[in-house]
């Protein structure tokens, strides 16, 4: 092979941006081996298109494979390890890795929060860059997209019918529900129109004219394509609903389990059996729920069950604040000046902290029932700052001291902290610099939790408790999911289950159900990756002894870009034989 190993990497993840641009697009890559990336197209789902990018996988890693691994050095290694997890495991709409080959039509295409259906809008608002006129043509471009691939998702839908490939009634039922309440406003008031309408008030080099008539374009399009494909789609569904599956877990599915299977893969990053997390999450979730009644009764709260626990704390919380503008913004403003004072006091923890910035934003009211609270990382060049994307909805009935573990969980020293220092590495290929494998990032986010009550950033038992409670419901999770999906629970055992163990009331159970139901297996990542945070800890605190540093361990777990878990093992133990030798490793 003639080219040199840098250059393999970078051609082989342009080829696959071309095929999803939605991704570096996402992480603001914009350009790639000295090529634009493409913004003006969303990735096609059609059956030949899905197809095609198992041949370019393939293809990939035959190349891939010419490279002899005596040749490369260790950093060269690393990056063909984390390529390969890619290639076998990538998990993204129309792009299934190679070890899913056999169940390319299982992804869920419709689903809410994160379905076609929403995600392709929310995409267009939040992160297709408007830098240029250039962007605002692209941004029509992509508007005009969301229809036909609306009706590639309604044909395939109607046609999984017969084999047995519809998703659970539930999931279908609040994917209409989220439906009809985009459809549901002006034309001037659709997220689509807005956004572009908002965004292009900003552009210099767009003149009056051509943002009116690109304005217009918008309209018609919403009009005329957009929502009729919605309608189309909305009366599939609702047909649909009575045809579905009862019961949440993929296993209905033909090869459902290991469909699971490889959906566990792909979001833990190891070989741990549907059985195996099951029984963790059992384990666990007694010693948490045992751990958590101590510091309730530390802090003075005499009960017996997590739900007294609960109960008892959160009767010193104030009412729920009403949902009026004012309460909505003062939220918003809390949570900016949460961020501001953590920042600083991360300084003695980490001996680098990341350059990327980040705001505020709120979830649109439409998609507010199904979607969380989320990060989106800043662009790598740096025209767009991250944002932490809120639902008010939900933080209104939270109370104060709830509300800094989501900072420190999404912002600092969680998500943002973690990503931007990722995409600030030159040295790392492309495509390491924008993964962002669950287990690792999730993990990374729920040891990040720890670190205030750790460091003394936060000295309130409440807080710890509210954190506790948090890593409570990802442990609760390990077993709620691989219920669902792998012991064929149903919805009302499962909701049972969650409501029993986690001490939390019967909606937001159900709502837990259901997110499981909808994506399976990515509510493993998180308490995963977390344990393995924090076993990698204790082992480099037991080798280093009195020469262990807090900076040096954070250094060692981020100081490579996001990678599966089964190599962060590796990293971290030749972090410490570095350290032991005197040198350490870049950040």
């Amino acid at each position: 092979m003639h080219q040199t190993f840098e250059d393999f990497m970078e051609k082989s993840c342009l080829a696959l941006a071309r095929e999803v641009p939605e991704f570096p697009t996402q992480m603001g890559l914009f350009e790639i081996a000295g090529e634009a990336v493409p913004q003006d197209y969303f990735a096609s789902i059609d059956t030949g298109s899905v197809a095609a990018r198992q041949q370019l996988l393939q293809t990939i890693d035959r190349n891939l494979d010419e490279f002899a691994n005596e040749d490369l050095d260790d950093a060269e290694q690393q990056s063909a390890d984390v390529l390969r997890f890619v290639l076998r495991y990538a998990h993204e709409r129309g792009l299934v890795g190679m070890a899913g080959r056999d169940f390319l039509h299982h992804e869920y295409l419709l689903r809410p929060s994160v379905g076609l259906q929403s995600d392709l809008p929310l995409f267009l608002s939040d992160l297709h860059p408007m830098r240029h006129v250039g962007d605002a043509e692209n941004y029509v471009s992509r508007m005009s997209s969301i229809a036909p691939l609306l009706r590639e998702a309604d044909q395939q839908q109607r046609e999984r019918e017969p084999n047995g490939l519809l998703p659970p009634a539930i999931v279908i039922q609040n994917t209409i529900s989220e439906i009809e309440r985009f459809i549901d406003s002006p034309v001037h008031d659709n997220i689509l129109y807005r956004a572009l309408d908002e965004k292009t008030a900003e552009l210099a080099d767009l003149g009056a004219g051509a943002r009116s008539a690109l304005l217009a374009d918008a309209n018609d399009e919403i009009t005329s394509n957009i929502h009729p494909a919605y309608l189309e789609l909305l009366a599939t569904l609702r047909q649909q609903v009575a045809q579905a599956p009862e019961d949440p877990g993929v296993w209905q599915l033909p090869g459902g389990d290991a469909w699971y299977e490889f959906m566990l893969r792909a979001a833990t990053t190891t070989e741990l059996s549907a059985e195996e997390i099951h029984e963790i999450g059992i384990e666990e979730t007694d010693r948490l729920e045992r751990e958590i009644l101590t510091a309730c009764r530390d802090t003075g709260i005499e009960a017996k069950t997590i739900s007294e626990c609960y109960m008892a704390l959160d009767s010193n919380k104030p009412s729920p604040r009403q949902d009026t503008p004012q309460n909505r913004q003062a939220i918003v403003d809390q949570i900016a000046s949460l961020i501001a004072d953590t920042e600083p006091q991360l300084e003695g923890l980490f001996h680098q902290l990341p350059a990327g910035k980040v705001i505020v934003k709120t979830i649109p009211l439409f998609a507010e029932s199904n979607r969380n609270q989320s990060y989106q990382p800043p662009s790598l060049d740096g025209t767009r700052p991250g944002f932490f994307e809120l639902n008010v909805g939900q933080l209104l009935e939270q109370s104060d001291f709830e509300l800094p573990i989501l900072v420190y969980h999404e912002i600092f020293p969680g998500h943002h902290l973690q990503i931007c220092l990722a995409q600030e590495m030159e040295r790392l290929p492309s495509l390491r610099r924008i993964m962002t494998f669950d287990a690792y990032i999730e993990g990374w986010a729920k040891y990040a939790e720890t670190i205030p009550s750790t460091h003394g950033i936060s000295n309130d038992p409440r807080f710890n408790i509210a954190r506790m409670r948090r890593e409570l419901i990802s442990t609760i999770n390990l077993a709620l999911d691989t219920g669902i999906h792998e012991k064929r629970w149903s919805e009302e055992h499962a909701v049972q289950f969650f409501a029993t163990h986690s001490g939390m009331s019967e909606s937001f159970s159900r709502h837990m159900v259901h997110r499981s139901a909808s994506v399976p297996a990515q509510l493993c990542s998180y308490k995963i990756g977390m344990m393995k945070m924090f076993e990698l800890k204790t082992k480099m605190e037991r080798e280093l002894g009195s020469k262990f540093d807090i900076r040096d361990f954070h250094r060692a777990v981020l100081g490579n870009g996001a990678v599966p878990l089964s190599q962060l093992d590796s990293i971290v133990n030749g972090e410490v034989r570095r350290l032991i030798r005197g040198t350490s490793g870049e950040c």
